[in-house]
């Protein structure tokens, strides 16, 4: 059974505790990365916060937020130490009543199909390392007026800014940004306030080519061709253009109803959507492919969670093995299928030449451009 670690960030105090059964130690120093850790500041920990929702269970409080947000008002910004704060026995007892609660979901949470690809999707984001922010750029940005998303890329250190930290509590598992520089609302004219943190380096977007359409392929095909939508092209018809494949596709595989030259059963026909439907959509419990639990209501969106959900985890995996190929690469950010990487400029643009190649059991072959910043940019 894993331990539960009730971080000191959490307690206010110089130490945490680790909980285990009924057993209650204090300890300095990092977690165990087998621990649950709850209150944890830091995104290399399996942190309660982040796992827990994933599998519907309720991160429980260990200081009532009314109570906490009382203390907190009376010296801004200071940690409150909880074990002074509540004194001993209320200490005791809220550690207790965590550990209770925390307990009972972590069982039920080891027990979950899903939590070994959990673990090994999260790997890419607690090697995640803080960026470099150019000062001078971010600035001369702001002094045009107020913006909230560029405002969070304020460095707290030099040129450093604060970690990123994701949330998987969406419907599909698709990342949201709970706390740090707010990456997925960064518009591209403002990427340029990265810097890299090499004296010939850049800043890089690794992205994976048609994500989406390309793992929905390799539901019921062994392979799928580099460029999906030529082979669109010669099957369906050389009159129909990219773009009208493009919102064809997205009518059919993501049930969004709209206006499209070609009927919605050729799509699905050359995406074989039945098979899928037959082969992952029938059961009473819907999952995606890798075991995460998935609620639709509308039997229109079981395709699209089932898809979108899936290509989360294919996109993760992913990212993990190009950082394992290429370790002098410093990751930064996740944006949704692409990952921002600070590394050399001779590397980067050698792989934006060759472009890269993942396997992700037990789909098969994804492809990946690389461009750099400049690039982005032009």
């Amino acid at each position: 059974m894993s331990s539960l670690v009730i971080s000191s960030h959490a307690l206010g105090t110089g130490y945490s505790v680790r909980i285990s059964g009924n057993s209650l130690r204090k300890f300095e120093g990092l977690p165990s990365t087998e621990d649950f850790v709850l209150g944890d500041d830091e995104t290399r920990h399996f942190s309660v916060e982040d796992v827990f929702p994933v599998f519907g269970q309720e991160v429980p409080h260990l200081v009532n937020p009314a109570i906490r947000k009382s203390h907190e008002s009376v010296r801004p910004g200071e940690k409150v130490d909880w074990s002074l704060a509540l004194g001993k026995d209320r200490f005791v007892r809220a550690l207790k009543r965590v550990a209770t609660d925390c307990g009972s979901a972590i069982d039920e949470i080891l027990e979950e199909k899903y939590l070994t690809q959990l673990k090994k999707t999260r790997d890419v984001l607690t090697r995640l390392q803080p960026a470099l922010v150019d000062n001078e750029i971010l600035e001369r940005k702001l002094s045009s007026g107020y913006n909230g998303f560029l405002e969070s890329f304020r460095p707290v250190d030099g040129e450093v800014c604060r970690p990123v930290r994701y949330s998987h509590d969406t419907a599909t598992g698709r990342l949201t940004v709970s706390s740090g520089p707010k990456i997925l609302n960064l518009s591209r004219d403002h990427r340029d306030i990265l810097k890299s943190r090499f004296r010939k380096g850049t800043i890089g977007f690794i992205d994976f080519v048609s994500l989406e359409p390309r793992t929905a392929l390799l539901l019921t095909r062994p392979e799928a061709p580099q460029d999906i939508y030529e082979a669109m092209r010669a099957e369906i018809g050389s009159q129909h253009t990219r773009a009208q494949l493009k919102v064809a596709t997205i009518s059919a595989l993501y049930g969004q109803r709209g206006e499209s030259s070609i009927p919605s059963s050729v799509i699905g026909r050359f995406f074989r959507v039945p098979q899928i439907h037959e082969r992952y959509l029938s059961g009473w419990e819907l999952g995606n492919l890798y075991g995460r639990k998935l609620v639709v209501d509308d039997e229109r969106l079981k395709l699209p969670y089932f898809v979108q959900s899936t290509a989360v985890d294919v996109a993760l995996t992913g990212f993990s093995k190009v950082l394992n190929r290429f370790a002098e690469m410093v990751p930064l950010f996740v944006i949704h299928d692409a990952l921002v990487v600070d590394a050399e400029k001779d590397l980067l643009s050698e792989l934006s030449k060759t472009g890269l190649e993942v396997e992700v059991e037990p789909l098969g072959k994804f492809y990946l451009s690389v461009k750099t910043l400049e690039m982005e940019n032009t």
